[in-house]
């Protein structure tokens, strides 16, 4: 993981990234008979980049290292190469040309890495289903062919309203035989010995291609393939104030960047002609490991805020519930399900009212700071969650030298402090 922060006001924007590269690996203990977790750390990670060697634009990266076994250091690289001394008129603009070098980019991604990742793509999602089946039946007596069907359709129809109800990409893939073949060959694989219903094998093939176009594996935890958060951030030449477009990708395939825009952590979200009315351009946006952040803005973290109002969610209805029970009073009982419906819309409204007023008094505050200040704020931010990390048990993930840049329309990308030890 990595902790990064983007600080802005009109004068500019101040950019801060650790350089703490976390590898984990596994191997098999033949001592112990059971695999153990390997952590190892480098301090000589470069996380935040020079988008263009001649304008006012940047990239950071957050998440792996890595996009299809590709450094994002060498594609933000081959990136700028090709860039050269072109511009865009906006950061959005930068981004979709940055999304759209990558994708077709068959020197980086040739095809046949592109099929190997749907490959093992639709073996992972295939045997998460077994594990999850097997898992289920641990411990019961030896499962008849009927029960063992039943269970792993049942996980089966699970997973794939899971996937279902999660959001397409802004890119999705398309149905092609080779890809079809694909499928049926690692859905015999895994199921072979399994007698599916037709309605079961339809699900596992959506299956397949959910699991590499919709958002569920993309920015969340327990993503197979592991993803990348990507933020462009500066100013396009248009743009009098500065912009940030965050997007999480995970793979490219079928010659597209697998990708979809991450709106909460992009900026600004309202029209830069409302400025005039009153709204502070000014925004403190955190990424990846945020949770120091949040805590400073905020004075909670996230996790512990979303975990509390979770709580509420489950137990304020369920002592409506049991007063009801208590007085014997039916008509009141039958109204705790609408009361649990109408409690989360409450705390949800809660939450989003405190979101955005924890943000207002943020950007309040930091609206008039020199693009120094901000720069000394980014940093601060990124110094503290390091420290954090380093006096809890688990290993740090987060740590090294701080790199800080500050990008202003007018001197451009400036060095504030850079780890020299890392990528170009």
């Amino acid at each position: 993981m990595t902790a990064e922060v983007a600080v802005l006001n009109k004068y500019g924007i101040a950019l801060a990234a650790d350089t703490l590269i976390t590898v984990t690996g596994k191997s098999w203990d033949e001592s112990d008979q059971e695999i153990r977790e390997h952590v190892a750390n480098s301090t000589h990670g470069r996380k935040l980049y020079k988008l263009s060697n001649e304008h006012t634009v940047a990239a950071m990266t957050n998440g792996t290292r890595e996009l299809l076994g590709v450094p994002w250091a060498l594609i933000i690289g081959r990136y700028r190469q090709n860039l050269g001394n072109k511009s865009f008129k906006t950061i959005r603009e930068y981004a979709t040309d940055f999304i759209q070098f990558v994708s077709q980019s068959a020197l980086l991604f040739p095809a046949e890495r592109q099929m190997a990742f749907f490959n093992e793509a639709t073996k992972t999602a295939f045997a998460r289903i077994v594990l999850t089946v097997e898992s289920q039946l641990k411990g019961t007596s030896e499962p008849s062919d009927e029960a063992r069907r039943d269970r792993t359709e049942k996980v089966i129809d699970e997973e794939h309203a899971r996937l279902m109800a999660m959001p397409l990409l802004e890119h999705k893939l398309q149905e092609q035989l080779e890809f079809d073949a694909i499928i049926n060959q690692k859905r015999n694989d895994a199921f072979n010995e399994v007698p599916l219903s037709e309605n079961a094998l339809l699900q596992l093939t959506q299956i397949a291609w959910a699991q590499v176009n919709r958002g569920a594996v993309v920015g969340s935890t327990g993503n197979p393939f592991g993803s990348t958060g990507v933020v462009i951030a500066g100013f396009g030449d248009d743009e009098l104030f500065p912009h940030v477009f965050t997007f999480y990708t995970h793979s490219v395939c079928q010659n597209q960047l697998l990708w979809c825009e991450a709106k909460q952590l992009s900026y600004p979200d309202f029209d830069e002609r409302t400025v005039a009315v009153g709204k502070a351009y000014a925004r403190i946006i955190p990424f990846g490991q945020r949770e120091t952040v949040d805590t400073v803005i905020h004075g909670m973290s996230s996790a512990i805020l979303q975990a509390t109002l979770n709580d509420l969610c489950e137990k304020v209805p369920a002592i409506v519930a049991d007063v009801a029970t208590e007085l014997n009073n039916p008509d009141l009982l039958s109204l705790t399900g609408c009361f649990k419906k109408k409690f989360q819309e409450y705390v949800a409204s809660f939450a989003a009212d405190c979101e955005l007023q924890n943000r207002r008094t943020s950007a309040d505050a930091i609206k008039f700071l020199t693009l120094e200040e901000l720069a000394e704020l980014a940093s601060v931010f990124v110094e503290t969650t390091s420290l954090k990390h380093r006096i809890q048990p688990a290993p740090p993930t987060v740590g090294g030298h701080v790199d800080v840049a500050m990008i202003s329309k007018d001197n451009g990308f400036v060095w504030v402090s850079r780890n020299r030890d890392g990528a170009p």
